[in-house]
């Protein structure tokens, strides 16, 4: 135990709570303590987590019950962003040369830091990518921003689940990418894109660095509600359909089938079932390269490698092949098992393969309480002098009214 990092992550997903506590080993291996899985209605909207109050009970539950099974403490945990709003600038800043790199550097990453993106958008995280010295250093960065309400929200997500432990976030697609793609595929060129069901995450990687990252606000929900109003049925009707008998691609699609669920016959055909699904896909993949051609990055990648929900689904290898003629390659990664439960949340896999710090809290140990000793005397006990009321007397009982500390959190 004293040679591993106890490692804890979170993903709020569109309709439940994920949690993923492990000990990392010295060679980066894994073994999973526990693993909990939860739904909850409207965890959360376009990558934002919604109401932390409600949903820090739950945190607080399940990491005080694996504290108590495990008998370890938790002083920080991670969770995994990617709102709708997310992007990716190349900035460049540039300070004077004195001679000490690791000096000019942090000059840089403080310069950087204090920076607003394009449209005024707010900075989450800044990854150098190139340095050039001479009289005077420079360094390019990848900055990735989102816009000025979403980083609110994100501060104010941050500091109504820091209460007695420490919450830090990572940046999903770029945690998946650096997790599970091989130096070979960054070096060579990559687009990484994982579907989820509110939104779509994307990144480049070109010479080993992420070029490019974004979120599209198009998941599989949108496309399990095209298959509801197409069809006039119910949303979560649509969703079995989708799951049960939809295709990535009509062309693969010959027969028609009745078909009958919660006592309700639906007829329809599996082509058109495909189609719409179909349709839906191409608008989100053409989001995409559309977006990484504007950035001048289209010929920086030459595989695609897709991940979440969707991409299990039959026949998108080959739709997207098409649409795109580059070769599509389906995640794959080990499952983590602890008793009866396996942990295949990608991202929830990636944060705890990349995860540095120890996450381990400080046990504060509890000073022993000293006997009470009672010492008898003959000499008769005088009683304190009553002390004079001052003015500040009449304000008894609202002590700490103009502490920071008495206001309440968002």
């Amino acid at each position: 135990i004293m040679n591993k990092k106890l490692v804890a992550a979170i993903d709020f997903g569109n309709d439940k709570l994920s949690i993923a506590i492990a000990y990392k080993n010295m060679d980066n291996s894994l073994e999973l303590i526990d693993f909990w899985s939860k739904p909850l209605v409207d965890v959360s909207r376009n990558g934002i987590l919604q109401n932390p109050n409600n949903v820090l009970m739950e945190i607080n539950y399940y990491f005080q019950q694996a504290e108590q099974a495990n008998n370890i403490k938790i002083g920080t945990y991670y969770f995994g962003l990617e709102p709708h709003t997310l992007r990716s600038d190349i900035q460049a800043v540039a300070c004077r040369s004195n001679g000490d790199i690791a000096t000019s550097i942090k000059q840089l990453e403080d310069e950087i830091a204090h920076n607003y993106a394009v449209d005024n958008r707010r900075v989450l995280l800044n990854k150098m990518l190139s340095l050039t010295q001479g009289a005077n250093v420079q360094g390019d960065f990848l900055s990735v921003s989102v816009a000025d309400r979403v980083k609110n929200s994100i501060d104010k997500i941050t500091s109504n689940l820091s209460t007695e432990r420490k919450m830090k976030f990572m940046v999903s697609p770029m945690v998946e990418a650096d997790a599970f793609l091989s130096d070979i595929q960054r070096q060579n060129g990559v687009l990484f894109i994982d579907f989820g069901a509110e939104v779509t995450s994307f990144a480049v990687y070109k010479d080993g660095l992420p070029r490019l990252v974004s979120v599209l606000p198009i998941g599989g929900k949108h496309v399990t509600q095209d298959i509801a109003c197409r069809f006039l049925i119910d949303v979560d009707v649509a969703e079995r359909l989708k799951v049960e008998l939809g295709v990535a691609a009509a062309e693969f699609v010959t027969e028609d089938k009745s078909y009958s669920i919660k006592e309700t016959a639906v007829k329809l055909s599996l082509r058109e079932l495909a189609a719409t699904i179909e349709a839906r896909l191409c608008e989100m993949m053409d989001f995409i390269v559309r977006d990484i051609d504007d950035r001048g990055l289209g010929s920086a990648y030459e595989t695609i490698v897709i991940a979440g929900g969707a991409s299990n689904m039959q026949y998108l290898p080959e739709l997207l092949g098409k649409q795109t003629d580059r070769e599509i390659v389906r995640l794959s990664h080990n499952i983590l098992q602890h008793d009866n439960k396996f942990l295949d949340n990608t991202l929830l896999m990636a944060m705890l393969k990349q995860i540095d710090e120890d996450c381990k809290g400080i046990v504060v140990q509890r000073p022993v309480e000293q006997p009470i000793v009672q010492h008898h005397s003959t000499t008769p006990k005088q009683e304190p002098k009553a002390r004079r009321k001052s003015f500040w007397d009449k304000f008894s009982g609202m002590q700490g009214m103009f502490d920071e500390d008495s206001e309440k959190s968002l």
